[in-house]
């Protein structure tokens, strides 16, 4: 990658960003309109990279502003994830992407000092930034099951959906999301993450009910009952339960419009980490979801809590069970959590003690070495 254009001190806007193919981070000022970029030498940003094409790019400054515009590029330019078909304004922090290089925009005040160099290394654009699009575009999903059990006897009851894949920087939900938020597509990862959830949950031993996951970002922009219909239309008789984060009960009339959907597709809901931020008591008397699933800093030693702990637990459980709702404690790890976990009234629990998040196909594994002789037969009658 070369940086032809040095960088004086009084420019206010920078392209700073990651190079995929020549692995070499570059700091750039743009301070001289029109602003071009390609694989021709003598631009303002040359990039001697096959992918890019001669004359790529540009951005132009108009009344103060920035707008970038594609130069009938082979493999396009993007903003924020998304493929440009025409000239399109730039703030900071955004991030434009030509071809399969990506770079921030940012300004003097986004960046600390650096000394006269054109070159250095950013951890913010880390690899899962540069996979983020195989992971939407090629389903690159692997999602983990963690059982749900009923704390009585211990029979399984259902999984949570849990995202992971195999690509570099993108292993977990937490890097997932964190790329995506910088591409502004929570809504487009967290509908791919429940329609691969429930497409692989669907082969689990014994049709289990599915808790699958939502971000706030679909409450909020809407498309989240377009995507379920789609599930339920796919999948008709699978068992679903939506999981929506207790942060987000926030309005009583959009919960309500929101159940009697679901209720109309047969899915149930779910309101996920009780007790991690304000638990709201009125929205669970008003709007009150089938399961309940109480945050596990609330589990975590309890059996070695103070007392007014435990009782105050034991209060909130005999008030969510006495409105009809099933109490979920989350995170149990050990057998002391659970045995008092199932004193103070718990219907069910979700944790490592009850099993870690497994792929499909380890789960099968797992539920075959602990069935009877007759059941393996009954159940598989060549073997």
């Amino acid at each position: 990658m070369t940086v032809l254009t040095a960088e004086p001190v009084t420019a206010t806007w920078f392209l700073v960003g990651y190079a995929a193919e020549s692995s070499v981070s570059a700091r750039v000022a743009v301070n001289n309109f029109p602003f071009r970029v390609g694989r021709l030498p003598g631009l303002s940003l040359s990039l001697d990279i096959p992918a890019i094409s001669k004359l790529h790019a540009e951005i132009t400054l108009r009344n103060g502003m920035l707008y970038l515009r594609d130069l009938d590029s082979t493999n396009g330019t993007y903003l924020n994830g998304q493929r440009i078909v025409q000239p399109v304004v730039l703030s900071s922090g955004d991030l434009v992407q030509f071809a399969g290089e990506i770079f921030c925009l940012e300004t003097n005040q986004d960046l600390s000092p650096i000394a006269n160099t054109q070159h250095r290394v950013l951890d913010k654009f880390p690899t899962g930034l540069l996979n983020f699009e195989a992971l939407l575009h090629d389903h690159a999903i692997e999602p983990h099951y963690q059982p749900i059990v009923v704390l009585n006897d211990m029979q399984r009851i259902g999984y949570e959906s849990l995202a992971r894949s195999n690509l570099e920087g993108l292993q977990y939900p937490g890097e997932m999301f964190s790329v995506a938020s910088r591409l502004r597509q929570e809504g487009e990862l967290s509908t791919l993450l429940r329609w691969e959830g429930v497409r692989i949950g669907k082969q689990l031993p014994g049709c289990p009910n599915l808790f699958v996951n939502t971000h706030p970002v679909e409450l909020r922009e809407g498309g989240l009952m377009e995507s379920l219909r789609r599930i339920r239309d796919e999948f008709p008789t699978q068992p679903i339960t939506l999981e929506i984060h207790e942060g987000s009960v926030t309005h009583g009339s959009v919960m309500k419009e929101l159940q009697v959907e679901l209720s109309e597709l047969d899915i149930r809901l779910a309101y996920d980490d009780f007790g991690a931020g304000q638990a709201r008591l009125v929205e669970l008397v008003e709007v009150p979801p089938d399961f309940l699933k109480f945050d596990m800093r609330l589990i975590r030693d309890i059996d070695t809590g103070s007392l007014q702990r435990q009782q105050m637990l034991a209060r909130l459980v005999d008030m969510v069970r006495e409105v009809g709702i099933q109490a979920v404690a989350e995170g149990v790890e050990t057998q002391a959590e659970a045995e008092i976990c199932r004193q103070m009234g718990f219907d069910l629990a979700q944790g490592h003690f009850y099993g870690r998040p497994s792929p499909v196909e380890q789960i099968w594994q797992q539920d075959v070495k602990r069935m009877p002789l007759n059941e393996l037969l009954r159940r598989f009658p060549a073997f």
